[in-house]
């Protein structure tokens, strides 16, 4: 079977869906409003179903949205996977980090490192979201962010 979407779609539609906008997915994603709206349109066409249903400056899942979301991601995670495993063969480390951080940390502390950080290994991908701790203990729970920091940390039992 010949899939009708690109991973491409699927991880814009996946961006709009997490941040609930158009215009933070494209700044995730590296790309330009209208290009992640064109994105995520063509994949609307090509498999006949409304994915997002737009309130004003929101942008929701539809029923149909969360489903071809809830498979996507493992595909995309399991292709990802893959290609790690292959750059390792080569002696590269590659995938992609997704953080969460306060404002401050994210300001003050972790530039050096991650400006380090990139040029030790040009192949992995960062994403750095910023927000308060709530929030982004909220994302680390729901599996939205794999690595956070704080100031002061969470204390939430089940954030280590």
């Amino acid at each position: 079977m010949d899939l009708p979407f690109a991973l491409t779609q699927a991880r814009a539609l996946d961006a709009v869906v997490r941040h609930g906008s158009f215009s933070r997915a494209a700044a995730e994603l590296g790309l330009t409003q209208p290009a992640v709206s064109m994105q995520v349109r063509q994949l609307e066409t090509a498999l006949g179903l409304p994915l997002v249903e737009r309130m004003g400056k929101r942008a929701f899942a539809t029923r149909a949205g969360e489903l071809l979301l809830e498979h996507s991601a493992r595909a995309v995670r399991e292709l990802e996977t893959a290609v790690q495993m292959l750059q390792r063969l080569r002696g590269r480390v590659a995938g992609r980090i997704r953080i969460g951080t306060s404002a401050s940390l994210s300001i003050y502390v972790l530039p050096p490192v991650f400006r380090s950080f990139r040029a030790r290994h040009p192949d992995v991908e960062l994403i750095v979201v910023t927000g308060n701790a709530p929030e982004i203990a909220h994302a680390i729970v729901a599996n939205h962010r794999g690595r956070a920091g704080a100031s002061p940390p969470p204390s939430w039992p089940s954030i280590r």
